[in-house]
């Protein structure tokens, strides 16, 4: 369940209909056992149930701006600057995937947050894998070119990665 919602959260941000998704993934799971043909492992059946629900979300909903809760937690002025800074960030990622195609944001998430092979995300959204790698060059593309307009994300790609070699 927790990758259910790891996948479902990754795709979606950060949303209080999670847990409502994740319910919905394993009834719809539940009513359609039966169709699963075992040509493939269970895991990527029912991830691709999952990207499929996601999917129809993404296109029933329109998203609105996420919003971050405050902590409750106090903390230092540094922590506090750096918690700001991270949230930020999120949002604006965040506010950028909104803007992809609902496929390409699934691609983009199942193959760089989520690590899946491009025949494993061909799998799961019953696609092919030139289709996958498409979506997956024009979802970055068009990340890369608004990232560059966002003060918050152009300052983060374009500064110098951290313990790289000098």
């Amino acid at each position: 369940m927790s990758n259910v919602r790891r996948l479902l959260k990754g795709i979606l941000g950060p949303d209080a209909d999670i847990d409502d998704l994740v319910q919905d993934v394993f009834i719809q799971v539940f009513q359609s056992i039966n169709a699963f043909r075992g040509d493939s492992r269970f895991s990527t059946w029912l991830h691709r149930v999952a990207s499929n629900m996601a999917l129809s979300w993404l296109r029933k909903k329109k998203r609105l701006p996420m919003h971050l809760s405050d902590s409750h937690y106090p903390m230092s002025p540094e922590t506090q600057s750096d918690t700001v800074q991270r949230q930020s960030e999120i949002q604006a990622l965040y506010g950028i995937l909104d803007t992809l195609s609902p496929r390409r944001r699934i691609a983009f998430i199942l193959f760089e947050i989520e690590q899946y092979t491009l025949s494993e995300i061909a799998d799961m959204t019953g696609s092919n894998v030139a289709t996958v790698k498409s979506r997956l060059f024009f979802g970055r593309r068009e990340i890369l070119k608004k990232a560059h307009g966002s003060p918050v994300l152009r300052e983060l790609i374009s500064a110098p990665e951290k313990g790289g070699a000098s």
